[in-house]
């Protein structure tokens, strides 16, 4: 160990950069098997949350068919009793869609506290292992940032990233078929933009991860600035310190701002380019689907249940 502050300064300096420097095809790479070995204990809950999100996204597919027949009943028949009926439908899916989306809820948030837990509890007891070597190149505050805020992102990737994935990834398959059935031309058209949205999400996806992992590595920093000032700070005192270590600390958290301030820019342009891009699609379709209601080929109907 070293007695010195500023030989441990020096020593972890030394680590960041040779850690920086280390190319990433020599990282080990993510265990996914590892990392979902977290959910096994509690697969019972994790398969009932899944299994409300079935239904949730079920009752969401079902919300254009339900209000194509509507606008029909309502353009077509002028009856009362048709549409009081699929009103009610409507607003009864619509509680049904409440229940299940309170219900995935719930259990995520059960699991990923419990994840939390498993996680922090085995990483500290595998802490107390390590040698005094890795405490010596190894500062306190970037340890404790790790054992907090890494792993509540670890939390979201286990719970709430997964079973979004799988929400959006149903509801694209069910809405590509049912819009099939609705109209095969009009289904073509719209999957024209699919190819260019695909490749948005993945070119602002890459930069947004390294913005990330950028961001988690100076709020570190600015823990350990911290815990060092604040673990010496009769020192700090006695020498009358304490503007260097507010300087120092300010320094730290003026990086950790520029690199929120990144990912936070990228966010907002990433959102504002596929909130364009997707009423473009919007536009276009009304477009197309008012020359094909010219023609006498769609009815109106037809196109509110696409756009919805």
């Amino acid at each position: 160990m070293f007695e010195d502050p500023e030989q441990r300064r020096a020593a972890y300096a030394e680590a960041r950069a040779r850690d920086a420097a280390t190319p990433a095809s020599a990282l080990p790479a993510l265990s996914w098997r590892r990392l979902l070995a977290y959910l096994k204990p509690y697969t019972g809950h994790m398969a009932l949350a899944l299994v409300a999100l079935l239904l949730s996204s079920g009752v969401s597919l079902a919300f254009p068919l339900v209000i194509v027949r509507l606008l029909d009943t309502v353009t077509q028949t002028k009856a009362y009793g048709p549409l009081n009926t699929l009103a009610g439908t409507l607003l009864g899916l619509f509680l049904f869609q409440g229940l299940f989306t309170f219900a995935q809820s719930y259990l995520l948030t059960y699991v990923g506290e419990h994840i939390v837990y498993d996680l922090r509890t085995a990483l500290y007891a595998h802490l107390q292992q390590l040698s005094l070597d890795f405490y010596s190149v190894r500062r306190v505050g970037e340890i404790v940032s790790r054992l907090s805020s890494d792993v509540t992102q670890m939390r979201a990737t286990l719970t709430t990233n997964i079973t979004a994935l799988l929400s959006q990834v149903i509801t694209l398959i069910g809405s590509v078929v049912i819009i099939l059935t609705l109209n095969t031309q009009l289904t073509l058209f719209i999957l024209g933009v699919a190819p260019l949205l695909i490749a948005v999400a993945f070119v602002f996806g890459r930069r947004i991860q390294k913005v990330s992992t950028r961001v988690q590595d100076e709020l570190a920093g600015s823990t350990v600035v911290a815990e060092e000032g604040l673990q010496g700070v009769r020192i700090v005192k006695s020498f009358g310190r304490e503007p260097y270590e507010i300087g120092r600390y300010g320094a730290a958290m003026a990086r950790t701002f520029r690199a929120s301030l990144g990912m936070a820019t990228y966010n907002a342009l990433f959102g504002a380019v596929m909130t364009f891009l997707g009423f473009g699609a919007v536009a276009a379709l009304i477009w197309y689907g008012g020359r094909e209601v010219i023609a006498g080929r769609l009815t109106l109907a037809m196109i509110s249940g696409f756009l919805i």
